[in-house]
């Protein structure tokens, strides 16, 4: 590097060319063969001159300030990476180190031509050789006065329903040694093997998802279930960590439980577990793409700390050598200033751009986002949706996600405008909206609810629960009284799809549950009153015969319209 060169070179000279010293004069003082290098061939006045101190100094100092700036840049810019992606890259780690492990077991049991069947053989015999009479508890040692957890749950059903609010997690401060890591886990998990060798190559989609089916069929042959093409997760973690006794083995089980979602009968199909393995593969994808996206953003940030560094350092360099550096600003100064009317407004919006990208950072790669200005009211229903495909200090590029077509956005008006980040959105809520006529009495209406309160509950992995459900609007002229079912979905606004099956799946089942209860509301008939008039209407033309039947044929269609005659 050219500012370890000067450093090399200021060193080398303040400790060589600079003095008074003989030696500093003439190098070869000493003899007297080489009259060049004595005193009799003059040194002059160079290595004591004031301007030469004063350039020395600027070449030892202007190294050290570029290190100091390079350390503290680095630091800066490791730490922003850190303490925006750690917590994803460690979730995904978290999952990715589950079907490691799980891929590296099946791969050592398959080659030992191991079954489930052994092995509950070999626990049965175990167990029977360990069993020992325990001492009985003495009644008045029981803690059966205590109260339960069931009980508690059944409180919690009394009262307010409320949300924790999320605690900050402050931690201890990143460190080199924090951004090392992350660097190095990063690059382990971005390899062709990241699922280990044993589960197979995942470069891209498509190897994931053979290298998912093949080992989902390994596993079935573990578990003797070929023909059925399903597996109990279950048995599979209980055989994995021989009877699950220790509490990281009993937390590992609950995570595998978490990350593979089983049908009712607790069995896992083929679509459900490579589907959960390839929603890991584009978790990572998409997180490799944003830090990318990232490290391209804050190497732009990195050179416009840089103009402002060296143009310090090249002011102060100026002063250390005796020149005045407001000379040069002030020359400067009125372009500049005459510059920066032209371009006032659009220089203030790129700034707040930048300032959103760098500081706010509202949303990253893949993020679905939705624009809206800032008085205008919310939709309950759901907004329309943009993907963030690309970020700079400049623009974003997103893709509409109901067509599919890309758009380019200033930061700058992004900036003044009210973003809805879906990804940071969790357990988004939804409504459905039910109408009754107003006759029905009011204990249809709450069996009505307790019907939808079980639909909600017989699917735990679509709905957290069923937040409310109350009185919308109350319509007498029109015979019909409207009640809104609020409910929170499992799932973040960024999974959009997923969310309006699940309230289409709910709103059929209101309409099928109305239809079995009898009280579907329906529209009360609207007058509509058609009269043919000869005063003063009739038209100035004359009518031919076919006209006036095909006028009376559409007369008598109007007025039998909906009969069941």
């Amino acid at each position: 590097k050219t500012y370890l060169v000067m450093l090399w070179w200021a060193f080398w000279a303040s400790l060589l060319l600079y003095g008074d010293r003989p030696f500093v004069n003439h190098w070869l003082f000493f003899q007297n063969a080489l009259r060049l290098f004595t005193e009799d061939n003059p040194s002059g006045n160079v290595t004591t001159a004031e301007s030469y101190r004063r350039l020395l100094t600027v070449c030892a100092i202007v190294p050290i300030c570029v290190c100091l700036k390079r350390h503290y840049v680095a630091l800066h810019l490791g730490a922003r990476l850190y303490s925006r992606y750690n917590a994803r890259l460690e979730e995904i780690m978290r999952q990715v180190l589950l079907i490691s492990e799980l891929s590296l077991w099946a791969r050592r049991k398959h080659d030992k031509h191991a079954t489930y069947e052994d092995f509950l053989m070999q626990q049965s015999e175990l167990e029977s050789s360990l069993v020992t009479a325990a001492p009985s508890k003495d009644p008045s040692e029981r803690e059966s006065d205590l109260p339960s957890e069931t009980h508690y749950s059944k409180l919690s059903e009394f009262v307010e329903p409320w949300q924790e609010p999320k605690r900050r997690n402050k931690g201890e401060p990143i460190s080199g040694k924090h951004i090392i890591e992350f660097r190095q886990a990063f690059a382990v998990m971005t390899k062709e093997f990241f699922f280990s060798t044993a589960f197979g190559p995942v470069e891209t989609r498509a190897e994931c998802l053979v290298s998912s089916e093949n080992l989902f069929w390994r596993l079935c042959s573990l578990m003797g279930d070929d023909k059925s093409g399903t597996i109990n997760m279950d048995h599979i973690t209980f055989w994995m960590y021989k009877g699950r006794h220790l509490p990281e083995e009993v937390q590992k089980a609950a995570d595998f439980d978490k990350l593979f979602v089983s049908d009712a009968k607790n069995q896992i199909h083929l679509i459900d577990f490579v589907g959960a393995i390839d929603g890991i593969y584009k978790k990572l994808r998409l997180l490799e793409n944003a830090v990318d996206n990232a490290s391209h953003i804050d190497n732009s940030y990195e050179k416009v700390i840089n103009f402002v560094f060296y143009l310090f350092i090249g002011c102060f360099g100026l002063a250390v050598l005796g020149l005045n550096p407001l000379a040069f600003v002030v020359s400067i100064s009125t372009i500049v200033v005459s510059f920066g009317f032209m371009i006032g407004s659009g220089t203030s919006q790129l700034f707040e751009g930048v300032m959103m990208v760098l500081a706010r950072q509202p949303y990253d790669i893949g993020d679905k986002i939705a624009i809206a200005e800032v008085e205008t009211l919310a939709d309950l229903d759901g907004s329309q949706h943009w993907m963030v495909e690309s970020i700079d200090l400049v623009t974003t590029v997103g893709r509409l996600v109901g067509t599919g077509e890309v758009a380019s956005f200033s930061n700058g008006a992004l900036a003044r405008a009210r973003l809805m980040n879906m990804a940071r959105s969790p357990n988004a809520v939804v409504y459905v909206h039910v109408r009754f006529e107003i006759n029905v009495p009011y204990s249809k209406i709450l069996i009505f609810r307790a019907a939808v309160e079980k639909f909600v509950e017989e699917r735990p992995a679509e709905w957290v629960e069923l937040i409310a459900f109350r009185t919308n609007r109350v319509e007498a002229e029109q015979n019909f009284v409207e009640y809104s079912i609020m409910l929170r979905h499992q799932l973040a606004w960024q999974k959009l799809i997923p969310i309006k099956e699940s309230r289409g799946a709910v709103a059929s089942f209101c309409v099928e549950a109305q239809k079995q209860l009898g009280c579907r509301y329906r529209a009360p008939p609207m007058d509509v009153h058609i009269s043919k008039s000869t005063e003063g209407s009739a038209p100035t033309g004359n009518i031919t015969e076919e006209e006036a039947g095909s006028l009376n044929r559409l007369l008598e269609l109007a007025k039998g319209f909906g009969s069941t005659d």
